[in-house]
């Protein structure tokens, strides 16, 4: 068995929505506040965060090979 790997990236708000396509995960967030929060997109290989536009708190989310639907 491998030994794991503990890879912590900076986001803001509460995790509400989520998808994975190959080695990338896409989530949003809720702000505390009720503020905008970016789509993040995490590159599982390259060890790296892009952070969309900013966009209204979504609570749904869903994914296939090549396309992200973001609901609010």
């Amino acid at each position: 068995m491998d030994a794991a790997t503990h890879k912590y990236v900076p986001f803001r708000g509460k995790l509400v929505a989520g998808g994975a396509t190959g080695a990338k995960v896409a989530f949003v967030t809720a702000h505390v506040e009720g503020k905008p929060t970016p789509l993040y997109r995490y590159d599982l290989d390259a060890g790296t965060l892009e952070a969309s536009a900013t966009m209204p708190a979504a609570t749904c989310g869903a994914t296939s090979s090549e396309t992200l639907f973001v609901g609010c």
